[in-house]
């Protein structure tokens, strides 16, 4: 597991000064990232049917990735703050507050009482052994077990954010590794780990290249 941890850390070492070098600064990068960024999470989450659905979802993402950018938007590694992020892209009550039918039928929602509880109970965790992948992994892994919010992207950005702010680039499910990534997360945790390492390098090098 140090060995995969070590070359993702080596590859997103050198795609950083890559970055820095071909655009002058990673804002510039990502502004031109963007869309490949939003257009993946949105697809992977199904929101391309209507145009006009899909062009609200992409309108708050990217306001939201532009607020985080230009410094407006304060990230914290808190339940507070994945809030935050879910209210900004669904734009009403922040979690889901009924059994309503959901496209991937591999989660149980939470009832939307104990939400709060269930995701505040995973940041009070003691982690203080575990490497930034590690404490990513078992963020984004556990927060997907709780399947309070309207999409998927909710964790993601806030994860994502996480990444960012400890100098990695953001994973994105992009069409190829989708399958994968989501039969991981009905696997065990040392499972997903593993398997979900090993996703972030092919995700990496697709960049890349």
């Amino acid at each position: 597991m140090e060995n995969i941890q070590f070359l993702i850390d080596r590859k997103s070492e050198l795609l950083l000064k890559k970055i820095k070098d071909n655009y002058g600064s990673l804002y510039e990068f990502f502004n031109t990232f963007f869309h490949f960024w939003i257009t993946e999470e949105l697809q992977a989450e199904g929101i391309t049917s209507e145009f006009d659905e899909f062009s609200e979802y992409y309108s708050k993402y990217n306001n939201l990735l532009k607020e985080y950018f230009e410094g407006s938007f304060q990230f914290e590694n808190s339940i507070s703050c994945l809030k935050k992020i879910n209210k900004k892209l669904v734009g009403r009550e922040a979690f889901r507050n009924k059994n309503i039918v959901h496209r991937h039928f591999l989660h149980e929602i939470s009832d939307y009482k104990s939400i709060s509880h269930n995701v505040d109970t995973i940041f009070k965790q003691n982690n203080l052994n575990l490497t930034i992948l590690e404490e990513y992994a078992y963020l984004h892994y556990n927060l997907k077990q709780i399947y309070p919010f309207y999409t998927g992207l909710s964790v993601r950005v806030f994860t994502n954010l996480y990444l960012l702010e400890h100098q990695y680039l953001p994973f994105i499910p992009y069409s190829s590794i989708k399958s994968d990534y989501y039969s991981l997360l009905t696997s065990s945790f040392e499972r997903f780990q593993e398997g979900f390492f090993e996703l972030i390098v092919l995700f990496l090098d697709k960049i890349d290249s």
